[in-house]
């Protein structure tokens, strides 16, 4: 949960004060608005998700996705590495 305000008073316009959420497929900020649908719920991850027609098909979630893109550099810098120890040439 969060909370977001924004202040557009100097150029003429208002002031807006909201609660947000995060969804937790794509960190995309959700507003919540009072006696309105906000998004999707996704039951595996227990979270909201956004509209987004990817984060309300399927569950996974970004601290899935950031683990997975971790393991992925770490093996392309161990390949890099055993390539340099072995006096070959990475393209």
């Amino acid at each position: 949960m969060g909370y977001a305000k924004i202040d557009d008073r100097v150029s003429g316009g208002k002031l807006v004060e909201y609660d947000t959420c995060a969804c937790r497929h794509c960190s995309a900020v959700i507003k919540i608005v009072k006696r309105q649908p906000q998004g999707a719920y996704c039951m595996p991850c227990g979270g909201p998700v956004c509209n987004r027609a990817p984060c309300n098909t399927r569950c996974r979630p970004m601290e899935q996705r950031v683990e997975r893109f971790k393991r992925v550099v770490e093996q392309q810098r161990r390949s890099t590495a055993f390539a340099q120890a072995a006096g070959l040439q990475m393209r």
